[in-house]
Order: structure tokens, then C-alpha cells, then sequence
């Protein structure tokens, strides 16, 4: 993902643009308002980071930012409030979540939550799509463990196979316009060198076609093809080979702006085509039209291109060396984060992409020290927001890659950057409820800190990981630990451990740490 909630949010956003369109009168539009101004309140600022488009549809007013540890439980709550609220305003509401198999850590908590609150209510429709060889995968097992658990309750399993040979033949028949007993013959080849794969049948056809092997007789007035000409042809044994060795085939020109395409990711949105243009110094928009042209890219209305497919977004990934990408990826990020400095400060959507972009390159590309720390910074703020967003698993990437970036003096030079980026870290870990990370990072902190105060938030986070995961001695260890430093009298000896001995040290422990030392 190239920004925290991606996917639910781009859901919602549609969701309240579409609902937005169908306000046919200045009346529907107040009692859509009250609806929701009803159900959401005040809090409705809450998931506007998520869902800007909500504005469309009522009023927004600031509100209290809320801590970390809750904001996510309120982010879930209010998201399946306006879901519910709309769809009492819709005859019925489906939501199709297409290749879950790239799906958001974030996107998929909400999931969770979004089909257990939809199986009692009949006017939202659910479709989740995903390729099961791909969830399968050791990186995707929790995409696969959480649908293999939903084929006891209301869902309905549908498996879509290849096509078999009379499939792939009617297939053939209907795009040639030709009797289906003409093109057994040929189909039975097609089949047996795409197995059936749809994807992978059409793009075999394209390229026998742009080959001249599969032609359309303009004297006969029909489809003519040599069978033992495409028998004998040679074919990749999968498709993304295929595409990959028909793009290099592309002009120069092309072939530079669907690498480029493919760096930044699935969705291209126009503001990084402008960015990239006048960095790679071309007509990039005009590129990009030629390959929507050729069914590489769609257009999405007028701000958006997508790979029309992404088995040709990984052809088009792997057109490039590993060296290669990683260069592009960092060229590319520092162009986008450059342009968000100077223009738009406020652009987070933005940011994330060139915050991104640059830690796909990784700080190996980089040497000059300066623009490391740059980075660094990058990703503290980026992390900040995604906190607020509530994606915790994003916010400890870039916490995480921020820390990569530093220099080897780090904690020399740049000491308060380094302090933030590990406390940072540290209290994402713990809203992810791994209380071996947060120890990890605390360790750090506390072996070069240089004073009590710099050690106190972080400290704070692992006594909080610690309770959560019901670890009671550590947890009143290493608080009465820090009271006593803090010159607190624990004269209490706890015996046995309880939660009510923790909360007690945790108040404690909370009072002599100012508001502004703890990152919420």
C-alpha cells in the first residue's frame, strides 16, 4: 500500500461520492446531513483523515484528538457507523473488495470487523476477491487463515477455475466470429499453452495476433490462422514472462514510462505523472496515453491511471533489474517529497508516496549523509500520521525505516531525532501488542538517553505491553523501577502480582511524565 488505510479508505471515499451525486435536492441533502451529524457527532473528525470525502456529505468540526491505544477501536466503530447509517438511506450498498492478497495490514483489521458487522444487515453486500495461490504464500497467511475461517458462516465460497478446452473453444469462436467447430482445432493449442488461464489465454491471443500468426483476411472477409505455425511457436510457460517479453518490444519512450509506472505501484495518481514528467524530462501524460491505448493503463477519471491488470504490473517490475528499481524507487521518492516541501506541505497522501518510494530504494542506494537525516525526519512525520490514522503496522514501518536512514553518530549528532524515532517505534509496537519489540526498542533508548525525562515515555510503553500481555512481575518490576529513580516511595512489596497493583504504578508513572514527552 502506498498509504495507511488505503483500501478501506479508497471504499469510503467512493462510497460518499457516490451518495453524493444522488442528492437530487437541497432536502435530501439536509436529511442525509442530520443522519449522520446524528449517529457520528462531533467524532465524525475522527475518520476524516481516512474518508475526506465525508465533507461531501455533512459537516466536519474539530475535535479532541483521542491516544493511540483507543483511536483505533473509535476509527473501526465510526467507519461501521457511517456504513450503517448509509445503508438505512440506500435501498442496499454492495462492497467489492477486489485482490485481498494485497491488502493493507490496516484494511484487513477493519475487514474483520466490516463482516461480522454486515452479516445482520440485509442491505449491504459483501464480495471479497482474492487469488487463493497467492494468500497461500507464508507473507499472506493471515489473509488466507482469516478466509479459510469464514467457510462455516454466511459466506458463500465460490471457486473460479481455468477454463476447460469447450470453454477456451467458445471463447475463441466468439472473438474470431467463427463457427466454434472451425476453431476447435485451434483453441485445443491455445488451451494446452495457457491451461486455460483467461488472462493468460487473451494476452496469447494479442501477441499471435501482433505477430501476424493469427491475422484477419480482408479478400475472405474472415479470421485465418497457420496451426502449425502456432503449434511449434515457443510461449512462456507463464504469463508474467509472456507480457514481459512483449513489452520489450515497445519504443524506447513507452518502455521508460511503463517502468516508471510500475515503480510507483498499481495506481499512478496525476500528480505524481507531473511530478515524474519533469524529471525524467518527457511527456509523460502523453505516454501514459499510448499505453492505456495498448490495454497496459486505464484511465480513472481524470486524476487517476491503473495497471489494467497486475500480472502486467509485475511484468512490468521485472522489465527492471533489482539495482535498477531500487535507483528509480529513490529517484523518484526524493522528486516527490521535494515537490510536497515546496508546494504542499499539508499533502499527506503525497508524502506517503515519496516516503515510500524512498524507503523501497533503502538506505543503501543513499551516501550523502545530509539527505539521510532528511529521510529520517520523513519518516517520523509520515509515521506520526499514520498514527493518527490509526495503521499502527504502517506507522512502525516508517519508524522503522526512519531508524535505517540514520547516520552512524546518530545518537550524537542527531539526538532528538533519534530519541523520537525509537520511542516512536516503541509505542507502535506496543499498540500492536508486541511487548518483545517495544522492549527492544526501549533497551536502545535507555542505553542512550541521556536523562530520566528521555527515558520516561518509553519506559511508559513497555510497562503498558507488558500489562497487556499479562506479564505482571516485569511489568511492576520495571515501573517501581523508574519510581524509585524518579524518587517515588514503592514501599509496597507485591507479593502477588495484579492489575490493580499495575494501575497503580502505571498512575504513578503517568503523572511524572509530561504531555508533551509522551507521542499520542
Amino acid at each position: 500500500a502506498t498509504r495507511p488505510f488505503m483500501v478501506i479508505g479508497d471504499v469510503f471515499n467512493s462510497m460518499c461520492d457516490l451518495f453524493a451525486a444522488d442528492i437530487q435536492s437541497i432536502e435530501q441533502e439536509r436529511k442525509m446531513a442530520e443522519a449522520l451529524t446524528k449517529s457520528l457527532g462531533r467524532d465524525a473528525f475522527l475518520i476524516a483523515n481516512i474518508v475526506p470525502n465525508l465533507s461531501n456529505l455533512m459537516p466536519l468540526y474539530t475535535s479532541c484528538e483521542s491516544s493511540s491505544f483507543d483511536a483505533a477501536s473509535r476509527t473501526r466503530y465510526l467507519l461501521l457507523t457511517l456504513l450503517d447509517t448509509l445503508s438505512k438511506l440506500s435501498k442496499s450498498i454492495t462492497i467489492l473488495l477486489d485482490d485481498l492478497q494485497w491488502i493493507d495490514p490496516a484494511s484487513l483489521t477493519f475487514c474483520r470487523a466490516l463482516f461480522q458487522s454486515t452479516k445482520s444487515n440485509k442491505n449491504v453486500f459483501l464480495v471479497l476477491c482474492s487469488r487463493e495461490s497467492e494468500v497461500q504464500t507464508q507473507d499472506k497467511s493471515e489473509v488466507h487463515d482469516w478466509l479459510q475461517s469464514l467457510s462455516g458462516s454466511t459466506l458463500e465460497t465460490i471457486h473460479l477455475t481455468n477454463l476447460n478446452p469447450e470453454d477456451v473453444n467458445n471463447l475463441v469462436s466468439d472473438s474470431l466470429r467463427t463457427w466454434p467447430r472451425l476453431t476447435r482445432s485451434l483453441s485445443a493449442i491455445l488451451h494446452g499453452k495457457s491451461l486455460g488461464n483467461p488472462f493468460f489465454l487473451r494476452q496469447t491471443m494479442e501477441m499471435l495476433c501482433r505477430g501476424g500468426y493469427l491475422h484477419y483476411s480482408l479478400g475472405e472477409r474472415k479470421w485465418k490462422w497457420d496451426l502449425d505455425e502456432i503449434s511449434d511457436l515457443r510461449l512462456d510457460d507463464n504469463v508474467v514472462s509472456l507480457l514481459t517479453r512483449e513489452m520489450t518490444k515497445l519504443p524506447d519512450e513507452l518502455l521508460v514510462g511503463l517502468k516508471a509506472a510500475s515503480c510507483i505501484g498499481y495506481c499512478i495518481p496525476q500528480t505524481v505523472v507531473d511530478i515524474l514528467s519533469k524529471h525524467l524530462e518527457m511527456d509523460l501524460f502523453g505516454v501514459l496515453t499510448s499505453l492505456v491505448q495498448r490495454s497496459y493503463l486505464a484511465g480513472v477519471g481524470s486524476a487517476l491511471y491503473r495497471f489494467t491488470h497486475d500480472r502486467i504490473y509485475q511484468a512490468a517490475y521485472e522489465l527492471m533489474s533489482e539495482k535498477q528499481r531500487r535507483e528509480d524507487h529513490m529517484k523518484f521518492g526524493l522528486a516527490i517529497c521535494s515537490y510536497v516541501l515546496d508546494n504542499c506541505e499539508n499533502n499527506y497522501d503525497m508524502m506517503f508516496v515519496g516516503v515510500n518510494q524512498i524507503n523501497r530504494g533503502g538506505p543503501e542506494v543513499l551516501a550523502d549523509s545530509c539527505r539521510r537525516v532528511m529521510i529520517s525526519q520523513l519518516n517520523l512525520n509520515a509515521g506520526q500520521r499514520a498514527l493518527l490514522l490509526t495503521d499502527f503496522s504502517s506507522a512502525l514501518s516508517f519508524f522503522g525505516h526512519g531508524i535505517m536512514f540514520l547516520n552512524p553518530d546518530h545518537w550524537d549528532v542527531k539526538y532528538h531525532l533519534t530519541l523520537n524515532l525509537f520511542t516512536a517505534a516503541a509505542e507502535s509496537a506496543c499498540a500492536l501488542s508486541d511487548a518483545a519489540l517495544v522492549q527492544s526498542f526501549t533497551d536502545v533508548v535507555l542505553a542512550h538517553s541521556r536523562n530520566l525525562d528521555d527515558r520516561l515515555p518509553a519506559v511508559y510503553f513497555t510497562v503498558k505491553s507488558l500489562k497487556e500481555s499479562r506479564n505482571l512481575r516485569l511489568c511492576i518490576d520495571c515501573a517501581s523501577e523508574v519510581l524509585k529513580q524518579l524518587g517515588e516511595d514503592v514501599s509496597v512489596v507485591f507479593n502477588t502480582p495484579s492489575k490493580e497493583s499495575i494501575e497503580s504504578l502505571n498512575n504513578l508513572l503517568l503523572r511524572k511524565t509530561t504531555d508533551d514527552s509522551v507521542i499520542a
